[in-house]
């Protein structure tokens, strides 16, 4: 039996054993989740997305399994894009059982070439360039005939603490590191009273949240996008047992707030502030070193993620680094495919004559102050 392909124009609309079935732990990290894509689809936009939605039911003994793909759509363009932006750390491609997903993949694209107004293009971003799916995806377009092209688009940093202790990681770390922590630590506590605290449930969220949000407004970081995500996102990770929003008060003052993720054994650096205030005594940086001694001692993850971004800084702390690429594939078949086509193919060779560095095919409009602030 084939498997099936259903389109859905919503969240709402997907069928709840599907809504059910990613947003159990397991399903591929916490933005393989329904969880985060309704959130992300309800306040993640300045205009919400055109949302299209390819559910792949396949048969595997007696379990019917599923595959889904979280796509957003530009009609006016003949566009398809995945369901990222800004906040997103990673897109996972295709979700769901690899039982089926070479064949579901195959038949999404028939769907969509069966459409009476053709797709000229598809951009997904955010994709790991060592995963299983990326490479999935490419290969079935690339035997849809659609022209694919891979670009690079972040670093992502992180660090396997696999059966090691906060005492262990942190003896591995810089000197440099590990001696302003302990100066830090020393300093703060002679000069105030500190207090370090994380909040992980909704009970906690409110009191946490307006402290979050105080100490955010203080600091050197932009106004969000959307002032409504971040506090949506942390109702919806504290209702499944994700969330951590750490705080470190100084004399009952809160004057550093980071928000991370935890889950399927990975702990997500996510949204990060300090007072400026207090910079001297590298506030940040002690929260950090609560957080990490918390999901590596009392949380028990495996991986820390540091979100997407190559700061210097983050090397003091994490030990790898991987890439996150785009995924650009046209469609020859269609005139705006193949003036696509046409700029591809002079933009690659000015970058081999080295007259231009590489830049992501369709980079979007310049950010400006209301564009979101990159996770992380």
């Amino acid at each position: 039996m084939h498997p099936e392909i259903r389109r859905y124009t919503s969240v709402a609309d997907l069928p709840l054993a599907i809504r059910d079935g990613t947003a159990r732990d397991g399903v591929a990290g916490f933005f393989s989740r329904s969880e985060w894509f309704s959130c992300l689809a309800s306040v993640g936009f300045e205009q919400k997305p055109a949302l299209l939605l390819l559910a792949g039911h396949g048969q595997a003994g007696r379990d019917r399994q599923t595959c889904i793909l979280w796509l957003q759509t530009d009609r006016r363009n003949g566009r398809l894009r995945s369901l990222t932006n800004h906040y997103t750390i990673h897109y996972p491609g295709l979700v769901g059982p690899e039982t089926h997903a070479p064949e579901i993949a195959a038949r999404m694209l028939g769907v969509l070439a069966g459409e009476s107004s053709p797709w000229s293009e598809i951009e997904l971003r955010n994709l790991s360039l060592q995963s299983p799916n990326t490479i999935l995806l490419k290969s079935a377009l690339v035997a849809a005939g659609w022209r694919v092209e891979l670009f690079h688009h972040h670093w992502n940093w992180y660090v396997d603490v696999t059966g090691r202790s906060f005492g262990e990681y942190l003896a591995a770390r810089p000197a440099r590191l590990r001696n302003t922590l302990r100066r830090r630590f020393r300093q703060a506590g002679e000069r105030h009273a500190l207090r370090l605290e994380v909040a992980e449930c909704e009970r906690k969220l409110p009191a946490a949240l307006a402290e979050y949000q105080r100490v955010y407004a203080l600091s050197w970081k932009e106004p969000e996008f959307s002032s409504a995500f971040i506090p949506a996102l942390m109702h919806v990770c504290a209702g499944s047992g994700a969330l951590r929003l750490g705080i470190l008060y100084l004399d009952e003052q809160a004057v550093a707030v980071q928000f991370w993720i935890v889950a399927d054994e990975t702990a997500y650096i996510y949204k990060l502030a300090h007072d400026p205030a207090y910079e001297s005594l590298s506030v940040g940086s002690l929260l950090t070193a609560h957080m990490f001694e918390q999901a590596i001692d009392v949380w028990r993850v495996s991986e820390i993620d540091f979100g997407i971004g190559n700061e210097a800084y983050k090397r003091d702390w994490m030990e790898h680094r991987r890439q996150l690429v785009g995924l650009q594939a046209l469609n020859p078949d269609t005139v705006r495919g193949r003036l696509l086509l046409a700029r591809q193919a002079v933009r690659n060779l000015l970058r081999r004559l080295g007259l231009r560095a590489y830049t992501p095919v369709d980079n979007g409009p310049k950010r400006s102050r209301r564009d979101p602030e990159p996770a992380g």
